[in-house]
């Protein structure tokens, strides 16, 4: 059985349109998925936030290098986390495993 050139044409055509479209199109994996927060991770970050809050505060008012130490003393007791001055001047709270979550400017 005989095709026309223009069947073979269209076939080539279709095939080919096919195989781009499968070689071409997006993969779907589980980074393309947003990421939801847990309520720990919530939590963490909020308590982040108290304790850079709480620390700011005290390097805004003055306070002495060894009151900042018995700040971060309390913060490792109740949250596990403590405040660090980083290189660049900003400040960041850092689980005791060493976890960046919260850097404040």
């Amino acid at each position: 059985m005989e095709f026309s050139k223009e069947v073979k044409n269209a076939v080539i055509i279709a095939v080919a349109t096919i195989t781009l479209y499968v070689l071409l199109k997006p993969k779907k994996n589980s980074l393309s998925k947003p990421m939801k927060a847990t309520k720990d991770e919530l939590s963490q970050k909020q308590n982040a936030r108290t304790i850079l809050d709480a620390y700011l505060n005290a390097v805004d008012a003055k306070e002495s290098s060894t009151a900042l130490q018995k700040l971060n003393a309390i913060f490792a007791d109740e949250y596990s986390m403590k405040v660090y001055k980083t290189k660049s001047g900003s400040y960041v709270a850092r689980t005791l495993d060493g976890k960046d979550v919260l850097v404040a400017k």
